[in-house]
């Protein structure tokens, strides 16, 4: 009977959720009182799951259905799905893509558990201030052929 479960490394977390390298500005106009939709790269805190990474450990554990990839019919192997989304400044969570296409349900379980997600703490801009950013984050599913 072939089973499934996911692996979450903490080098993963921290090597694979990081900020893009350059700020991007979308129309922004501060004397019109227009919504910041400035989307940082470049910050003194990335953005982060409540309760750090023992907190997004048992968050997933809690939550994600590691059999999906199992009851699509995956063959057995290691899938690193890799989700990029947006956090904002009050830290919910928008802009989800996928950026692996593995299928078998692991990316729309992934974002289905990232979507029903708690806020995150925002990341912080260099003068300490909350700010809108990117950030990419793996999961690896895992179907073992017995």
């Amino acid at each position: 009977m072939k089973k499934s479960y996911f692996i979450f490394l903490i080098t993963l977390f921290f090597l694979s959720s990081s900020l893009y390298a350059q700020s991007i500005k979308k129309a922004t106009d501060t004397t019109t009182n227009s919504i910041d939709t400035t989307i940082y790269t470049k910050v003194q805190a990335d953005a982060q799951f409540p309760g750090g990474m023992e907190g997004w450990a048992a968050y997933l554990q809690k939550n994600l259905d590691s059999n999906i990839p199992v009851k699509k019919g995956a063959p057995p192997g290691r899938y690193r799905v890799i989700i990029k989304f947006a956090i904002s400044k009050d830290g919910s969570l928008s802009d989800f893509q996928p950026e692996t296409n593995f299928g078998y349900g692991m990316e729309d379980e992934f974002i289905r558990v990232l979507k029903n997600s708690p806020k995150w703490q925002p990341a912080i801009l260099l003068n300490g201030q909350p700010a809108n950013a990117y950030k990419q984050q793996p999961v690896t599913f895992v179907v073992d052929g017995k």
